[in-house]
């Protein structure tokens, strides 16, 4: 293993880490009736989530394709294949959160309080709690992948 693919996979396994404490951050930081300090915070939480998995993306992509002289056996291996669906389906399930985050900037900019229903409380928390499960399922898939299971 050269440096540069030591650093990478370092970079991508710390880019997970920071995802799902970036997830825990906004699970934990959301809730109603927040100040503009806390929207603040959820606000980098959200950016951090965001820089997160473009990097998990970059990483990956260039593990698989650059450095991974296997990289058609992990491409055939359905455990791989179901790895990356549920990394889409993370990427997916953070859309509505984000963007509803992101309509806050301008608000907090002009200092008025963030506002937010009961119904959207409620339906972003559950999509940030159904992201920190899916992305708990990931670290198996790739366990089966690499040990050859699906071949």
């Amino acid at each position: 293993m050269s440096l540069i693919e030591a650093i990478n996979a370092g970079l991508h396994v710390t880019a997970i880490i920071l995802l799902a404490g970036a997830l825990y951050s906004e699970a934990f930081l959301f809730r109603r009736g927040m100040t503009q300090d806390d929207v603040k915070k959820l606000l980098l939480a959200d950016a951090t989530h965001a820089f997160s998995t473009v990097l998990i993306f970059i990483t990956g992509a260039l593990r698989l394709f650059l450095f991974h002289s296997t990289s058609h056996t992990y491409l055939d291996n359905p455990f791989f294949a179901l790895k990356m669906l549920l990394f889409f389906v993370v990427v997916l399930l953070s859309l509505y959160p984000s963007a509803t985050f992101y309509r806050w900037r301008k608000a907090l900019k002009q200092g008025k309080p963030s506002m937010i229903s009961y119904r959207q409380h409620s339906s972003v928390i559950w999509l940030i709690r159904l992201e920190l499960g899916v992305l708990l399922l990931i670290p198996m898939l790739v366990t089966l992948a690499r040990a050859g299971f699906g071949d």
